[in-house]
């Protein structure tokens, strides 16, 4: 049988997600891929072959180009589609066998690894890798306000790549480390699914708020199993072999892959620098916990994380400033209600809160009281409350209500029961975007609808709610910009595969219809081939003809042998191969 056909038959039984998978990675134009025998004369093509065998690792081409396959060399030649499974053993097509040959001439395979630098046990190593651990939970800190700055306003991809300057502020603003890029961030992020990108904006996904909820050591793990997941083979070979993950990696990488190493350094380079942040390596070397990591052992991983997180705070510092510092990290629960009532001023392992009338005002739109957010603070706080802060949450909840906002006709009504508090907002010059007029009554009306005007007037400093038709504060539903989805590319692939399961093909088994496709090519090319006849007493002959015409089922060849037409019927035809 030929390797055509047995590859076309083998390919019919691998799911469309295989495929699409074997069609990104070795096909370079599907344009002319019909059917199952294009796409195996397209795999079995020379520079299919060699985009298969450049992924080959130095023992498992060594393996197969010196005629001494192992077990595993078999596999990854079986896994590439570079070999088939039978019931005499793995099979290689020849035609790959033939590109071993040359891809293989000049290889030393004999060469010894380049050299690499380990590092003893000393203080300072272990003190390196105890800061870059720190660095790892500093990340989980980070992608946490990503995750939530993203919830809170997705973020624009733009047309070329990267983000736009001001999301790129914005999110560097929100980094509790300054060094900390926001690109790569993102990478990590999208990497354990806590992001995704749709329609051209990254967009939070459900497992933000879980991950959020879990302990610091949960996130950072969950973080690495993400970062472990996304590494390809050749990626988990080549970090678990080197513990020297700086310079002398990439020479490593050359010599692993000596046929070409281009596919394997930019994927490579990027999970090792994602790798830094999570504290799997420091200064260019792996640490005890990325070695842990890769090796699977997670349950010490876990330790080694555990002894590296500070102990929770439970109690806060409330200062005179309105600023709320917390020494260590918080609780979930208290965090969540500090980060209702505060701005965060900066975000680390011990992070600063600051008090705002627009927290307060927010609480109590929930439904908390003036003495509710006293007793939370008091309850959280290593001190007496200051004056300024209990005067700023009394000041607040005094006020509170006594400008409101409801729908009217095509905009909103503003009302109060201070007439001056009322000229006062027709007068304010930071207000005039929305176009306040006053009526008869002295009573304000915008066309803005109501959530925007409260936005606005809250912005403005002043105690704005909004209420319904019968007078009930309603909570201000959460303001972010316009999201204009883009249209999204298609995967091309997807469609070669629904092309290849529709084709029309013959009736008939997977043999005839490959040799009526081979005879329809070499009355094409007018190559010289070598067929099987079978004849009516049992026996077959070979014929050596020169293709000339098909059609209803009859081939019309030259017989190269007695130079004599003959015409014999394509139904008889067993078996054909090149003429040599």
């Amino acid at each position: 049988m030929s390797s055509s056909l047995a590859l076309s038959k083998h390919l019919r039984e691998l799911s469309d997600e295989r495929l699409q998978g074997v069609i990104a990675e070795r096909v370079v134009s599907a344009t002319g891929i019909r059917d199952f025998f294009d796409l195996a004369d397209a795999l079995l093509a020379p520079i299919a072959i060699d985009s298969a065998v450049a992924r080959m690792p130095r023992p498992l081409l060594a393996s197969l180009t010196l005629a001494r396959p192992s077990a595993q060399a078999n596999a990854f030649a079986v896994e590439q589609l570079l070999a088939l499974d039978s019931d005499e053993g793995v099979v290689i097509f020849p035609e790959v066998l033939a590109r071993l040959g040359e891809q293989g001439t000049g290889i030393d395979f004999s060469q010894d690894p380049p050299a690499e630098l380990i590092l003893g046990e000393t203080p300072e190593r272990h003190l390196r890798e105890r800061v870059s651990l720190e660095r790892g939970l500093g990340t989980s800190i980070a992608l946490e306000e990503l995750a939530r700055a993203v919830g809170e306003d997705p973020l624009r991809e733009l047309a070329r790549g990267g983000l736009s300057a001001a999301d790129a502020t914005r999110l560097t603003e929100r980094m509790p480390l300054g060094d900390m890029i926001p690109k790569e961030l993102l990478s990590l992020a999208a990497r354990a699914s806590l992001i995704e990108r749709r329609g051209g904006w990254w967009l939070a996904s459900d497992s933000v708020s879980t991950w959020i909820t879990e302990e610091a050591a949960g996130r950072w793990l969950a973080l690495t199993h993400a970062w472990f997941d996304s590494l390809s083979p050749a990626e988990r070979w080549v970090l678990s072999e080197r513990s020297d993950w700086g310079t002398s990696l990439n020479a490593f990488v050359e010599w692993a892959y000596p046929i070409s190493s281009a596919w394997l350094e930019t994927s490579i380079n990027e999970s090792i620098r994602l790798g830094e942040l999570l504290g799997l390596n420091a200064d260019g070397h792996r640490t005890q916990l990325g070695a842990l990591v890769l090796a699977g052992e997670w349950e010490q991983a876990e330790v080694l994380a555990l002894e590296a997180v500070p102990p929770y705070a439970d109690l806060v510092y409330v200062q005179h400033d309105l600023t709320i510092v917390a020494p260590g990290p918080l609780r979930p629960p208290a965090e969540s209600a500090l980060r209702q009532l505060c701005v965060v001023e900066s975000r680390g392992v011990a992070s600063t809160y600051r008090l705002t009338a627009a927290g307060i005002t927010a609480a109590l739109a929930a439904g908390g009281t003036a003495n509710s957010i006293l007793a939370l603070l008091t309850q959280l706080s290593a001190v007496d409350l200051p004056q300024p802060v209990t005067y700023l949450i009394g000041d607040v909840a005094d006020r509170f209500g006594s400008i409101t906002v409801r729908a009217h006709e095509a905009g909103s009504v503003i009302n109060c029961a201070d007439p001056v508090v009322l000229r006062t907002l027709a007068a304010d010059q930071s207000l005039t975007a929305l176009t306040l007029l006053r009526d008869a009554e002295g009573v304000l009306h915008s066309r803005r609808e109501p959530a925007t005007v409260v936005g606005a007037l809250i912005d403005a400093r002043y105690p704005a709610v909004m209420i319904n038709t019968a007078g009930a504060i309603v909570s201000l539903p959460k303001r972010a910009r316009t999201i204009d989805m883009r249209v999204e590319h298609t995967n091309p692939h997807i469609a070669v595969v629904d092309r290849l399961r529709g084709a029309r093909e013959e009736t008939g088994n997977d043999a005839a219809q490959w040799i009526a496709r081979q005879l329809d090519l070499a009355v094409r090319d007018r190559s010289i081939i070598v067929v099987t006849v079978g004849l009516p007493d049992g026996s077959s002959r070979d014929f050596t003809i020169e293709p000339r015409g098909l059609s209803n089922g009859r081939l019309r060849a030259l017989d190269r042998a007695t130079e004599v037409e003959r015409t014999l019927p394509v139904g008889s035809i067993t078996a054909l191969r090149q003429a040599e």
